[in-house]
């Protein structure tokens, strides 16, 4: 039996609301608002995260 993320890679039908997709959009929600909105003491300096 295929997880839902095995169904996903090739297209096939696949249930979105599966838990490894859950933590997969949180861990991006994260990382975007990192990069989206960096400290101000960063952005003084021109790093980018």
């Amino acid at each position: 039996m295929k997880t839902e993320y095995e169904k996903c890679m090739p297209g096939e039908r696949y249930d979105c609301r599966d838990e490894v997709f859950v933590k997969m959009k949180g861990r991006e929600r994260d990382l975007l608002a990192k990069y989206n909105f960096p400290l101000y003491g960063d952005m003084r300096r021109g790093i980018k995260r």
